[in-house]
């Protein structure tokens, strides 16, 4: 119920916040009405006689029902003998399952899980035994290693059930998965409860692989009635096996690969072109993984904190319906789950279009086509309702802010200077205390790095001298710009400087410090020949508009 009244609110948000319009939610409502008047024609009040039919009524659809699980559950492959397993039987059956990482102790499992989970329900072993009631029940997590009685039950086992929950995106699943085909062949029997791709290319390890496509208990029963012969597998691969092989490589760094993706991006973004010169640093960042076809690409990025974005995906117009697309963002984001693997900081957390540093587009623009965004959604990706982000622009060749706003800040009991070398540890420390940003915080570092501390406006504590707050106020030339794909096409071009990073110490916010900084800062930046500011990746709403700042790109996420 809480979810339904969650799911009425948001909507009720989302008119409001003008993201869902009156004619939108009409057409669905009518869409809900013709279905209904074809199929609930009749609205009578249900008669007394035909409640007191509820309990046939019930295992009717509960019949209905299983039907439907058995025609979707597949065998995709077996071997002769494997499939199905005797019941009863004297061969000694374990059952393998993903199990949710335990917290702390005495944490028991239970229900189904959201369908991203990489763990089954803890249940399915009921539904095994109902066959077979000596099935042994192994939980394995990720992270830690099989107990002496876990490996041995294994290693005694006959036949091995093995289920997967996204196995395709958890690298500890697909090692075990493997590691038991290796040993087992014939005798392991895979159940993908999720994703139809776990296994389905790893024929020669995998002899024996069920697909299920959901992770609930009634589509489970359904396979493990498979498995023991109670009914036969009547579902088909709705995915389809890979037809044709993809040459996509790994970005190696090279000039001419760099060159070649220029000019598809050219082709595929001619709105948003990059020069190569920056096209090439922001390719070359040690955190980004990007993959090369022939007729496509795709840019993405594992971020601290294992997460995964994906800056970009472009297809060129004749390699387009062929599948290319999709395969470079599967191949993108498995290079995202290895990598979140490979740095020891467990699973990837999350995955969603757009980038942080460097910078293409935060999300992606609205104004990019619906068959766009259509195929992000049918590939995985959800657009949740939440406010759009904002790229802001100002032209600061004549004034930087309102005379009221001016003169409050002169009014304000505060001092402001350019960063330099000799405050860079107070600098640093307070910035790893206030902001949890690591992208936030390296910023910072790059600029001191490079000898450009003067692209940083610092706010003091007049009576103290402690530094209280701080803002990037870089120009074109800060190596900070570099990793900012577009601030050449806004509006003053070459001369777009960006303020980015603005941040007050917990002592001193609510005072106006962050105000003062923009407008100290925008000073400074127009005294050293910047003529128009960029504000990137702003959600709230009205507080850089009063200050003269209007929009110049506006952005939607997508997450998977």
């Amino acid at each position: 119920m809480s979810a339904q009244v969650g799911a009425i609110e948001q909507v009720f948000q989302a008119v409001k916040d003008g993201e869902l319009s009156q004619e939108a939610i009409e057409i669905s409502v009518k869409r809900v009405e013709t279905l209904k008047a074809k199929y609930l024609a009749d609205t009578s009040p249900i008669p007394t006689s035909a409640l007191d039919q509820a309990e046939a009524r019930n295992k009717r659809q509960e019949a209905m029902a299983a039907g439907i699980y058995a025609k979707s559950t597949t065998l995709v492959r077996f071997e002769a003998g494997a499939v199905p397993i005797p019941s009863p039987s004297n061969k000694k059956v374990v059952f393998v399952s993903p199990g949710k990482t335990p917290v702390g102790g005495g944490a028991v499992e239970s229900g189904e899980e959201k369908t991203r989970e990489p763990y089954t329900p803890a249940t399915y072993i009921d539904i095994l035994r109902a066959h077979d009631p000596n099935i042994v029940d192994i939980r394995f997590h990720d992270g830690i290693p099989l107990s002496a009685d876990e490996e041995k039950h294994i290693s005694e086992a006959d036949t091995i059930i093995f289920a997967t929950r996204n196995a395709s995106l958890s690298p500890y699943q697909k090692r075990l998965g493997l590691s038991l085909g290796e040993k087992f062949g014939k005798n392991l029997i895979v159940v993908a409860t999720c994703d139809p791709y776990d296994f389905l290319e790893e024929k020669e390890k995998i002899l024996n692989y069920i697909t299920i496509y959901e992770p609930t208990i009634p589509a489970f029963k359904s396979a493990a009635d498979v498995i023991f012969g109670v009914i036969k597998p009547l579902g088909k691969l709705p995915v389809g096996k890979p037809g044709t092989e993809h040459n996509i490589t790994a970005f190696s760094g090279s000039d001419s690969e760099a060159e070649k993706i220029s000019q598809m991006w050219d082709t595929v973004f001619p709105k948003w072109p990059i020069a190569i010169p920056r096209l090439i640093k922001i390719l070359r960042q040690p955190h980004g993984k990007h993959y090369v076809h022939q007729g496509g690409f795709c840019l993405s990025f594992f971020m601290d904190g294992s997460h995964g974005k994906i800056a970009a995906v472009g297809v060129l117009p004749d390699f387009r319906g062929k599948g290319i697309g999709t395969a470079l963002l599967r191949k993108a984001h498995r290079g995202l789950v290895t990598m979140a693997d490979s740095a020891g900081q467990g699973p990837l957390k999350s995955l969603a279009i757009g980038s942080v540093f460097p910078r293409m587009w935060c999300e992606v623009p609205i104004d990019f086509s619906q068959a766009d965004k259509d195929f992000l959604m049918h590939r995985g990706f959800r657009n949740p309702t939440k406010p759009t982000a904002r790229d802001l622009y100002r032209n600061i060749t004549k004034d930087v802010a309102p005379p009221e706003t001016l003169a409050r800040v002169a009014k304000l009991p505060l001092k402001f200077s350019p960063w330099s070398a000799d405050l860079y540890e107070e600098c640093m420390i307070k910035q790893r205390a206030n902001f949890k940003n690591i992208g936030w915080v390296q910023a910072y570092e790059r600029l001191a790095a490079a000898n450009q501390h003067h692209e940083v406006m610092v706010a003091f504590n007049p009576e103290t001298n402690a530094q209280i707050g701080w803002t990037l106020m870089c120009s074109p030339s800060a190596v900070v710009c570099d990793d900012f794909a577009f601030l050449p096409l806004m509006p003053s071009k070459e001369k777009t400087g960006l303020i980015a990073c603005v941040g007050v110490d917990e002592s001193a916010r609510g005072k106006g410090v962050g105000l003062a900084l923009l407008v100290k800062a925008m000073e400074n930046m127009k005294e050293r020949g910047v003529e128009g500011v960029c504000i990137d990746w702003v959600v709230i709403r009205g507080f850089y508009e009063r200050l003269g700042f209007e929009v110049c790109w506006e952005y939607e996420g997508f997450e998977w």
